[in-house]
Protein backbone atom coordinates (compact mmCIF):
# COMPACT_ATOMS: atom_id res chain seq x y z
CA UNK A 1 0.00 0.00 0.00
CA UNK A 2 1.45 3.49 -0.62
CA UNK A 3 1.59 5.56 1.97
CA UNK A 4 1.06 9.65 1.39
CA UNK A 5 4.23 10.37 0.01
CA UNK A 6 3.94 7.78 -2.38
CA UNK A 7 0.53 9.12 -3.74
CA UNK A 8 1.43 12.64 -3.82
CA UNK A 9 3.94 11.30 -5.90
CA UNK A 10 1.86 9.33 -8.11
CA UNK A 11 -0.38 11.96 -8.86
CA UNK A 12 2.05 14.36 -10.20
CA UNK A 13 3.72 12.26 -12.37
CA UNK A 14 -0.09 11.60 -13.80
CA UNK A 15 -0.54 14.93 -14.12
CA UNK A 16 2.65 15.27 -16.21
CA UNK A 17 2.21 12.29 -18.35
CA UNK A 18 -1.20 12.86 -19.53
CA UNK A 19 -1.61 16.05 -21.34
CA UNK A 20 1.83 14.27 -23.17
CA UNK A 21 -0.39 10.96 -23.94
CA UNK A 22 -3.59 13.49 -25.02
CA UNK A 23 -1.43 15.41 -27.08
CA UNK A 24 -0.65 11.72 -28.66
CA UNK A 25 -3.96 10.75 -29.40
CA UNK A 26 -5.35 14.01 -30.81
CA UNK A 27 -2.40 13.93 -33.03
CA UNK A 28 -2.81 10.12 -34.37
CA UNK A 29 -6.98 11.31 -34.67
CA UNK A 30 -6.00 14.16 -36.57
CA UNK A 31 -3.55 12.13 -39.05
CA UNK A 32 -6.07 9.23 -39.07
CA UNK A 33 -8.65 11.81 -40.41
CA UNK A 34 -6.71 12.80 -43.40
CA UNK A 35 -5.34 9.60 -44.10
CA UNK A 36 -8.97 8.30 -43.95
CA UNK A 37 -10.08 11.33 -46.73
CA UNK A 38 -7.09 10.95 -48.67
CA UNK A 39 -7.87 6.85 -49.33
CA UNK A 40 -11.33 8.36 -49.79
CA UNK A 41 -10.03 10.43 -52.98
CA UNK A 42 -8.49 7.64 -54.44
CA UNK A 43 -11.57 5.14 -54.23
CA UNK A 44 -13.46 8.10 -55.53
CA UNK A 45 -11.08 8.92 -58.34
CA UNK A 46 -11.13 4.86 -59.24
CA UNK A 47 -15.06 4.33 -59.13
CA UNK A 48 -15.65 7.36 -60.97
CA UNK A 49 -12.89 6.37 -63.80
CA UNK A 50 -14.46 2.97 -63.61
CA UNK A 51 -18.18 4.40 -64.24
CA UNK A 52 -17.12 7.30 -66.98
CA UNK A 53 -15.10 4.07 -69.01
CA UNK A 54 -17.94 1.68 -69.36
CA UNK A 55 -20.16 4.34 -71.67
CA UNK A 56 -18.66 7.79 -71.90
CA UNK A 57 -21.69 8.82 -74.85
CA UNK A 58 -24.34 8.12 -72.35
CA UNK A 59 -26.93 10.94 -72.24
CA UNK A 60 -26.63 10.69 -68.15
CA UNK A 61 -22.77 10.45 -68.22
CA UNK A 62 -21.67 13.47 -65.87
CA UNK A 63 -24.31 12.10 -63.47
CA UNK A 64 -24.06 8.54 -63.45
CA UNK A 65 -20.00 9.25 -62.74
CA UNK A 66 -20.81 11.93 -60.45
CA UNK A 67 -23.02 9.46 -58.38
CA UNK A 68 -20.12 6.85 -58.14
CA UNK A 69 -17.59 9.53 -57.02
CA UNK A 70 -20.14 10.88 -54.04
CA UNK A 71 -20.90 7.54 -52.72
CA UNK A 72 -16.96 6.29 -53.09
CA UNK A 73 -15.92 10.06 -51.44
CA UNK A 74 -18.61 9.31 -48.69
CA UNK A 75 -19.40 13.32 -49.06
CA UNK A 76 -16.40 14.95 -48.66
CA UNK A 77 -16.29 18.61 -50.23
CA UNK A 78 -14.01 18.32 -53.29
CA UNK A 79 -11.84 21.37 -54.28
CA UNK A 80 -11.34 19.58 -57.62
CA UNK A 81 -13.32 17.33 -59.82
CA UNK A 82 -12.58 16.97 -63.67
CA UNK A 83 -13.46 14.08 -65.93
CA UNK A 84 -11.39 14.31 -69.13
CA UNK A 85 -11.45 11.97 -72.11
CA UNK A 86 -8.73 11.41 -74.77
CA UNK A 87 -8.67 9.69 -78.16
CA UNK A 88 -6.00 7.12 -78.76
CA UNK A 89 -4.45 6.60 -82.52
CA UNK A 90 -4.67 2.67 -83.12
CA UNK A 91 -0.59 3.05 -82.75
CA UNK A 92 -1.36 4.72 -78.83
CA UNK A 93 -0.33 8.17 -79.50
CA UNK A 94 -2.81 10.61 -78.05
CA UNK A 95 -5.15 11.92 -80.73
CA UNK A 96 -5.32 15.53 -80.32
CA UNK A 97 -6.06 17.61 -76.86
CA UNK A 98 -8.41 15.99 -73.85
CA UNK A 99 -11.52 16.60 -73.84
CA UNK A 100 -13.20 18.00 -70.63
CA UNK A 101 -16.30 16.12 -69.93
CA UNK A 102 -17.34 17.04 -66.40
CA UNK A 103 -16.61 19.48 -64.12
CA UNK A 104 -17.94 19.00 -60.49
CA UNK A 105 -20.29 16.78 -61.16
CA UNK A 106 -22.12 18.90 -64.22
CA UNK A 107 -21.27 18.86 -67.92
CA UNK A 108 -18.45 20.23 -68.58
CA UNK A 109 -17.66 22.69 -71.95
CA UNK A 110 -16.64 19.73 -73.82
CA UNK A 111 -19.36 17.08 -73.18
CA UNK A 112 -20.85 17.36 -76.83
CA UNK A 113 -17.86 16.83 -78.14
CA UNK A 114 -17.25 13.12 -78.17
CA UNK A 115 -16.47 12.52 -81.53
CA UNK A 116 -18.88 9.52 -82.57
CA UNK A 117 -16.11 7.30 -83.65
CA UNK A 118 -15.34 6.88 -79.92
CA UNK A 119 -13.99 3.43 -79.03
CA UNK A 120 -12.53 1.26 -76.77
CA UNK A 121 -8.74 2.09 -75.76
CA UNK A 122 -9.80 5.08 -75.89
CA UNK A 123 -8.90 7.24 -72.29
CA UNK A 124 -10.68 8.66 -69.42
CA UNK A 125 -9.50 10.59 -66.42
CA UNK A 126 -10.76 11.60 -63.12
CA UNK A 127 -8.78 14.03 -61.32
CA UNK A 128 -10.55 14.95 -57.82
CA UNK A 129 -9.39 16.96 -54.77
CA UNK A 130 -9.79 18.18 -51.20
CA UNK A 131 -8.36 20.56 -48.65
CA UNK A 132 -8.72 19.01 -45.32
CA UNK A 133 -8.68 21.34 -42.27
CA UNK A 134 -7.02 19.79 -39.24
CA UNK A 135 -9.45 20.10 -36.48
CA UNK A 136 -7.03 21.06 -33.54
CA UNK A 137 -5.44 23.96 -34.01
CA UNK A 138 -2.29 24.27 -31.73
CA UNK A 139 -1.81 20.72 -34.19
CA UNK A 140 -1.74 23.39 -36.90
CA UNK A 141 0.54 25.47 -35.66
CA UNK A 142 2.71 22.89 -34.32
CA UNK A 143 3.02 21.88 -38.08
CA UNK A 144 2.84 25.10 -39.21
CA UNK A 145 0.16 23.79 -42.11
CA UNK A 146 -3.56 24.06 -41.55
CA UNK A 147 -4.68 22.73 -44.28
CA UNK A 148 -3.42 19.72 -46.65
CA UNK A 149 -4.08 19.82 -50.09
CA UNK A 150 -4.74 16.05 -51.20
CA UNK A 151 -5.18 14.94 -54.63
CA UNK A 152 -6.49 11.87 -56.48
CA UNK A 153 -6.19 10.99 -60.22
CA UNK A 154 -7.21 7.79 -61.91
CA UNK A 155 -7.40 6.60 -65.61
CA UNK A 156 -9.43 3.78 -67.49
CA UNK A 157 -9.59 2.51 -71.15
CA UNK A 158 -13.18 2.75 -72.41
CA UNK A 159 -14.26 -0.62 -72.58
CA UNK A 160 -17.28 -0.02 -74.35
CA UNK A 161 -18.78 2.58 -76.36
CA UNK A 162 -21.95 1.90 -78.13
Amino acid sequence: MLDRKDRGQALVEFALVVPIVMLLMCGIFDLGRVVFINNSLSDGARQGARTAAVDPRATDYCALVDEAVRSATRGQTLSTYRVEYQRIDPDGANNGAPLLLCQNGVNGPDKGSIPSAAQPGDRVTIELGANVDLILGFIARATGQSTFALNAESTMQVTFAP
